[in-house]
């Protein structure tokens, strides 16, 4: 009966180390790299996170100066209610497109 020899085709046990140690080096490199950049990546999305909501807070403390003022002017001019209320709606529509364009730029910011 026949049994099959491997033929020695081997490094040496202390190259095959070599190269295994290598190897794993390589990975363990690899992973360091990965996960950096997901850090990275998390710090970028979070800044722009915290961007558009500073900038959205403000608008919206605006938003709620300006519906203030409109009441108090319309209480106190009686005649003035619609000129107010476009440079109200106006104004609030301007900060709500730049919080928006805000967005948008961020978006493409890499």
């Amino acid at each position: 009966m026949n049994t099959l020899v491997p033929v020695a085709r081997n490094l040496p046990a202390q190259r095959t180390s070599k190269v295994t140690s290598r190897a794993l080096a390589r990975i363990s490199e690899g992973t360091d790299v990965s996960l950096a950049l997901i850090d990275h990546q998390v710090e970028v999305a979070t800044s722009k996170v915290d961007a558009v909501l500073q900038v959205g807070g403000h608008a919206a403390q605006g938003v709620a100066l300006l519906k203030h003022l409109q009441g108090q002017l319309e209480t106190t001019v009686p005649g003035c209610g619609n000129e107010v209320s476009f440079v109200v709606d106006r104004t609030v529509l301007a900060a709500g497109g730049l919080v928006t364009d805000l967005a948008s730029q961020l978006r493409r910011v890499r």
